[in-house]
């Protein structure tokens, strides 16, 4: 899945004209309006939710190195608190 997501940052102007394309098909339209208004959505459209992680990234990165700098080198999370700041790091390039 993190494959998928990757490959849409990576090209996500193109990726948001293709959606964009897609809602010129009115059964794809209709269909994508249904979703987007059911109330877990809160109102958002897809493109928000397609978009929103891209600009969470440098927060749990910033909240990632916080945590790291209080944390004992020798604790047990240590390595999994900079496994996941790397990793989201790798992503955000």
């Amino acid at each position: 899945m993190l494959n998928i997501y990757q490959e849409f940052v990576r090209n996500h102007q193109y990726s948001l004209q293709v959606l964009a394309n897609c809602k010129q098909n009115r059964d794809f339209d209709k269909l994508l309006k249904q979703y987007e208004t059911n109330a877990a959505c809160e109102g958002r459209m897809l493109e928000t939710f397609l978009t929103y992680p891209m600009f969470q990234i440098p927060r749990y990165i910033i909240t990632l190195h916080e945590l790291l700098a209080h944390t004992p080198h020798e604790h047990v999370e240590r390595k999994s608190l900079e496994f996941a700041k790397s990793k989201l790091e790798d992503l955000s390039r």
